[in-house]
């Protein structure tokens, strides 16, 4: 029987999605503090509207990328700059994961998650997908 989603914690959905055998990957505000980690280690919980402009001061301050403004729709330039700086935000990210009590995912061993997600934020796992994908692109 599959459990009532409206009465379910985020965590309860992370213990859901491993049952059936999914991986998450998520960012706790938003998938822009993901994004953020790219330019620097942060541990304070910023309001979701305010990473827009946390990222437009990080990316205009990066040489030749002076005039861009961040926005949803990435553009060539703000994506190849993030890419770049994508080794900064994975060691971010773990560096932040490690501040958290953490369990060993049951179905993913090489996995770990907050023990409580509800109570982990700041905290992105999205650097786990971002590792998988570029193994599979060294790969091919």
């Amino acid at each position: 029987m599959l459990p009532n989603i409206l009465t379910l914690l985020w965590g309860d959905y992370v213990t859901e999605a491993e049952k059936a055998s999914i991986r998450v990957a998520y960012s706790d505000e938003c998938f822009e503090f993901w994004l953020l980690l790219h330019f620097c280690y942060n541990e304070s919980r910023i309001p979701r509207d305010q990473l827009p402009i946390k990222l437009t001061t990080h990316i205009s301050r990066c040489p030749g990328n002076e005039s861009l403004v961040y926005s949803k729709t990435l553009d060539d330039a703000t994506f190849n700059l993030l890419f770049e700086r994508l080794e900064t935000a994975i060691k971010n990210a773990e560096t932040l994961l490690e501040k958290y009590q953490t369990r060993e995912s049951d179905r993913f061993p090489e996995i770990r998650y907050p023990v409580n997600p509800d109570d982990a934020s700041p905290v992105t796992t999205v650097h786990l997908l971002a590792k998988e994908l570029r193994k599979l692109r060294e790969d091919a």
